[in-house]
């Protein structure tokens, strides 16, 4: 076979692995990067809006490269959705706090408790509005609210 022949081409194109999943950090330093990378994603979103921010707007704010940012994340869709988790995991936290300070803890305190956390993180409202756009992204949440029902007080 002559090394432009259209079928050893395709022989070695199925020969490769496709791109590379996504990986969990083990790693002190991994988690960091991964914070780091949420933390200017966080930013990056509150100032231009989730449309407009760009995998490698948020890279370079991480001061990380897009490679390594496509080491940890699928793309800016997987990027939202674990700013999305934070941002429910730091939801529970503050309704929990806030709930063990006294048993008739009045709803207004919470409701305010939560409306500050919002107001110091300027991107929940994008990120939580573009995870209810999706249909699936509403049944992982309500996923993941029936998992940590026995974590989280609030989720139940």
């Amino acid at each position: 076979m002559k090394p432009s022949d259209p079928c050893q081409a395709a022989a070695k194109a199925r020969r490769r692995p496709g791109p590379a999943k996504p990986r969990a950090p083990r790693q002190l330093r991994g988690r960091q990067r991964v914070a780091r990378i949420l933390d200017a994603a966080e930013e990056i979103i509150a100032e231009l809006g989730i449309d407009a921010s760009t995998t490698t707007a948020i890279a370079a704010r991480a001061k990380a490269s897009v490679g390594s940012l496509y080491y940890f994340f699928n793309g800016k869709a997987a990027i939202i959705e674990a700013l999305a988790q934070r941002f429910a995991t730091l939801s529970c936290t503050v309704t929990t706090a806030t709930a063990r300070d006294g048993e008739d803890t009045p709803l207004r305190r919470v409701v305010l408790d939560l409306a500050a956390l919002i107001d110091a993180r300027p991107a929940f409202s994008a990120v939580f509005d573009a995870c209810c756009r999706r249909d699936h992204a509403k049944h992982r949440f309500r996923e993941c609210r029936r998992r940590s029902a026995d974590r989280w007080p609030c989720s139940s």
